[in-house]
């Protein structure tokens, strides 16, 4: 004699991106000045998914960097490129290129949608004309499906 036992498994959907370190939305170069070497901040960004659809990692800057003062660093200055961490979809910015205002596609996911991993490595060149201070720009990153 056996038993039926009704299993019921629930299988909640993810899809989830993380940003490392949190930087609460901000790029920040605190305290510049003429003739410093690049200032370089990495980002690492992971995504979490069970939906089996392709994806896509994008950023938004609200600006160029740009000081309390209303000073603003031209955008040849400030770069990004990215680098795998065992990465299986594709990076879109491998080498080195200019962080632009608004919106950029830094990531598509394989066709299977993958968990995936990757870095984002920013760097600033600082300009020799620069006027001293702390200079900003607020970023917002999604993920969203394709």
């Amino acid at each position: 004699l056996l038993d039926i036992l009704k299993l019921e498994v629930e299988n909640p959907r993810v899809f989830d991106l993380t940003v490392s370190p949190e930087m609460g939305g901000s790029i920040r170069f605190r305290e510049l000045k003429p003739n410093e070497p690049p200032k370089i901040q990495e980002v690492i960004f992971e995504v979490k998914s069970n939906i089996a659809k392709q994806y896509q990692v994008t950023q938004n800057a609200t600006s160029l960097l740009t000081s309390k003062e209303g000073k603003v660093i031209p955008k040849e200055y400030f770069t990004l490129r990215q680098e795998s961490l065992d990465t299986k979809g594709t990076l879109k910015c491998p080498d080195k290129i200019e962080v632009k205002e608004g919106q950029m596609v830094l990531f598509i996911s394989d066709a299977q949608g993958s968990p995936d991993k990757f870095k984002v490595i920013y760097e600033l060149t600082v300009p020799r004309d620069i006027h001293y201070g702390d200079y900003y720009t607020n970023f917002t990153y999604s993920v969203s499906e394709i």
